[in-house]
């Protein structure tokens, strides 16, 4: 439970860049094809972070822990 808080709440951070930026992650990250890609998947939740940019609401990352 405590690893999904943090993984969601590192994932709010990157979201306002990501808005602003248009940057969105791959499915590298999921498929951890370097080792960075992998820390980045293991400890942020990108799938979420990608829904919470092209504009699903922050509901969509926060759901699953509440």
């Amino acid at each position: 439970m405590t690893h999904s808080i943090i993984r969601a709440a590192t994932a709010t951070l990157f979201v306002p860049y990501m808005k602003v930026s248009g940057f969105r992650f791959s499915k590298d990250y999921r498929h951890e094809v370097t080792p960075w890609k992998g820390f980045v998947y293991r400890n942020l939740d990108t799938v979420g972070a990608n829904f919470v940019a092209w504009g699903y609401g922050i509901k969509t990352l926060w759901k699953y822990i509440w």
